[in-house]
């Protein structure tokens, strides 16, 4: 018997993406087995009913946080950036009331964006917490991780300016019964409102798994580890505001708390209050006749570090300054951003600023509390902006990645026969026998052809008596087709003369 073509189908619509067939065999011991072709329909579907994103909302009127799970709700098969944040909006908006209130209902939505990135934002801090598969793909949330762990933190609250030596320590022991005592290295004296340098420092000084940070006036350490202050100095204890607290004698530890991995940052954003003015009418000569000249005495002053969460009185003043005179227009939009953006980037870094979708002057700046404490009448009145105009706080999770909306880009096709292919991704080493690589750069309702002449294997004739085939993505995770499925495939006898052959090339090549 010589070589023998096959065209093989699925036809199981609930699994046309898998094939089990028995195959006529050659009479010879081995067979060299080839899928040279596939034929379907690019119709995956993307997500379905079992698909989900889980949420956790930690609402500051309650105590115990809500976890809740959105279900996808239609068959999907179709599906753009665009689409799936507007389906996506919608079940955010009929799902979301962890606490039965108005005021978090509907308080999640989706910023939409150019670089087809997902954000998902909030006026509550929030955390993903589990997500299927095939949302994974879609969202661009690959390999993020959903798992939950507590972390401990401790605060103190900084009040007084000082000057610390060599003289002053923090002792801390963990929950090993590990103590460490970390030493003033140099002498150095704080002015209260220096944020930058005082967290510079306490970074340096307290080394290992902290995570430092402040918070209005206050001084935040957080370790994985349980841990607890059972000695400090006197002048380090008035400037970070940390203590040995005691109760019946015995030094307390620091507070439980716990977050998961995927969990919300926070971004202040601020909206002119003021819309920008119209521009006006150009005179006889075509000249604009309302053209304004700011100059090195107009400024805009921003405030941090509050004593409370009320307005209250910020400890540290930033007065920016025009860096020289300018003519603009009211509507000189790329103007007067530059202007905001040369008089405050230096001063303070990483702050934005954008026109938003009501075509308002806006202010970005992430983790960073702040309010406008004074600005000049004309800046004011080019930008919009008013002086004690306070931001809006809100919670985002934004993807690292950008979705798949067609699957992944290379799909396999794998079977129980052929040679062992190693799949390596990072340092995880996965098996699995491929008989065809296809490139996914197919369109949604059109069909896909595709030729292999890439993965051949030398098989036991017995084995094609009970054949399994099977579309997967790169991740080898199924996929389910709406369009039955085709297969050709050749398989060629290999004869003893032909193992003797190849048996006497490979000691040749040796």
């Amino acid at each position: 018997m010589g070589e023998i073509n096959y065209t093989i189908s699925s036809s199981n619509p609930n699994e046309y993406s898998i094939i089990k067939q028995s195959l006529v065999a050659p009479s010879t011991e081995l067979t060299e087995f080839l899928v040279t072709g596939l034929t379907t329909m690019c119709s995956f579907v993307l997500l379905d009913f079992t698909d989900y994103i889980e949420f956790e909302i930690f609402n500051t009127n309650i105590i115990t946080p809500n976890k809740y799970r959105l279900y996808w709700t239609r068959t999907t098969t179709n599906l753009t950036y665009h689409k799936f944040c507007d389906i996506l909006l919608s079940l955010l908006g009929g799902n979301i009331d962890p606490a039965n209130t108005d005021q978090v209902k509907n308080s999640m939505d989706i910023e939409y964006n150019e670089l087809s990135i997902l954000t998902i934002r909030s006026h509550f801090r929030f955390g993903i917490t589990d997500m299927s598969y095939r949302m994974r793909m879609i969202t661009g949330m690959f390999e993020n991780s959903f798992a939950k762990r507590s972390y401990y933190r401790f605060e103190g609250d900084r009040r007084i300016n000082a000057t610390i030596d060599q003289n002053d320590f923090i002792e801390i022991e963990f929950e090993n019964s590990v103590k460490r005592m970390y030493k003033v290295p140099e002498t150095i004296t704080f002015d209260r409102r220096d944020v930058n340098t005082y967290l510079e420092f306490i970074r340096k000084l307290i080394k290992g798994n902290f995570k430092i940070s402040l918070y209005y006036n206050c001084t935040v350490l957080e370790n994985d580890q349980q841990f607890k202050i059972t000695s400090i100095s006197n002048n380090l204890k008035n400037i970070t505001g940390l203590s040995e607290k005691y109760q019946d004698g015995r030094p307390t530890t620091s507070h439980e708390t716990y977050k998961y991995d995927t969990e919300s940052g926070v971004v202040y954003v601020l909206a002119a209050k003021n819309p920008r003015p119209i521009p006006g009418v150009p005179n006889s000569d075509g000249e604009r006749i309302d053209y304004r000249h700011p100059n090195k005495n107009d400024y805009i002053t921003f405030g941090f570090d509050f004593d409370d969460d009320q307005i209250g009185t910020p400890l540290t003043i930033k007065k920016c300054y025009l860096k020289k005179e300018h003519m603009v227009h009211h509507d000189s939009v790329i103007i007067i951003l530059d202007i905001l953006r040369e008089a405050v980037g230096k001063d303070i870094p990483g702050i934005r600023f954008d026109i938003n979708e009501n075509n308002q002057f806006r202010i970005t700046l992430v983790d960073v509390h702040y309010l406008i404490v004074d600005i000049s009448p004309l800046l004011s009145e080019l930008t919009g902006f008013v002086a004690r105009q306070r931001p809006e706080m809100i919670f985002y999770i934004r993807s690292p990645s950008k979705g798949y909306f067609n699957m992944t880009p290379i799909l396999y096709l794998i079977s129980n026969i052929g040679a062992v292919c190693h799949c390596y991704k990072g340092k995880e080493n996965v098996k699995r026998r491929i008989l065809m690589r296809i490139n996914n750069n197919y369109i949604q309702d059109y069909p896909i052809e595709c030729t292999n002449f890439e993965f051949s294997s030398i098989i036991p004739s017995t084995a094609l008596s009970d054949v399994t085939f099977q579309l997967v993505d790169a991740n080898f995770q199924p996929i389910q087709l709406k369009a039955p499925m085709y297969l050709r495939a050749i398989a060629t006898p290999v004869h003893d003369r032909i193992l003797k052959y190849i048996s006497e090339s490979k000691e040749t090549e040796s």
